[in-house]
Parts: C-alpha cells; structure tokens; sequence
C-alpha cells in the first residue's frame, strides 16, 4: 500500500523510542519536585498562618474576606461622588474638602478634579501656574484635605507636601 513503508515504520519505532528513553530519564532524576530543605515544611503540611507568614516574604498575602479595590472601582466611587454633588464650583467657608490624587495622574486631570471638587474656580488659570512654576511633576500622590475656598499657591501648598 504504501511505497515507504519501512521509513514510515522507522520513524514510528524511534519516536516510540525516543519518548521511552525520555521517560526513563525523568523517573531517574526524580518527580521534577525538589526536596524540602532540612527544618522545613512543605506547603501542604502548614497551618494557615504559617503559610501566611512565609507568603508573606514575596507577595502581599490578605484575607479571603477582605474587599479589595481596584483603580477602577475607586475610580468610579469618585465619580459617583462628584456627580452627587448639587454645584461642586460652591465653596463654603469652613467646608473641607478631601481629594484623592491617584498614582499616574497628569496635571491636566488634577486641575480637573480639582476644579470638580470646587477646590480652584478656574481649572485652566490653575494648570497654567502650575506649568509656569514647573510643579507639573511635583504633586504627591495621596489624600489631600482643602478646607473653606484657599488660594491658588496654598492649593499648590498642599499638593506638593506628602499626605
């Protein structure tokens, strides 16, 4: 039927060899699992706070129950703030105000927050001494708080110190 039986045949019995011998050799080095070193556990006969604890070395380790945010739902909670407010350009004196400057944020998008907290009046005027005084890449990440309607320079104040 087939012209070349033989080489077909040959090359079917070296493959079958070939993963034999493979075979072999894995069972001869072992499981692929490197032994325990002397004094430790292995994972699976830790308690949970150990395994927490070593985890703990390398990765950032919370509990099953605790909620956790991304950027996105932080993000959105912000929003929803925002647009709950009645008129967010008024100011009254003695009112504070909190605003959360994430990593990654530009100052094109601090203005804007800014200007939607009704922290600055004017988002443009604001971005504009920011450039001038070259503290585009000076605001701090973090929370910070604004109370009753303060100048320009003490808003730039607060978002150049750490919160």
């Amino acid at each position: 039927m087939f012209k070349n039986r033989a080489m077909l045949s040959g090359v079917g019995i070296g493959l079958i060899a070939g993963a034999i011998l493979l075979q072999v050799m894995l069972v001869a080095k072992g499981t692929g699992a490197a032994p325990m070193p002397a004094g430790k556990a292995a994972p699976e006969d830790m308690d949970p706070k150990q395994l927490k604890e070593v985890a703990q070395k390398y990765y950032q380790v919370y509990d099953k129950n605790e909620k956790l945010f991304t950027q996105a739902d932080v993000d959105k909670k912000v929003q929803d703030a925002l647009k709950a407010q009645p008129n967010p350009n008024a100011g009254a004196a003695g009112k504070k105000v909190a605003v959360y400057v994430s990593p990654g944020l530009i100052a094109t998008q601090v203005a804007e927050l800014l200007y939607r907290s009704g922290v600055v009046a004017d988002r443009n005027a604001f971005e504009k001494m920011l450039n001038e005084q070259r503290l585009t890449d000076k605001i701090q990440v973090g929370y910070h708080v604004f109370e009753g309607t303060p100048d320009p320079q003490q808003v730039v104040q607060t978002l150049l110190s750490a919160q």
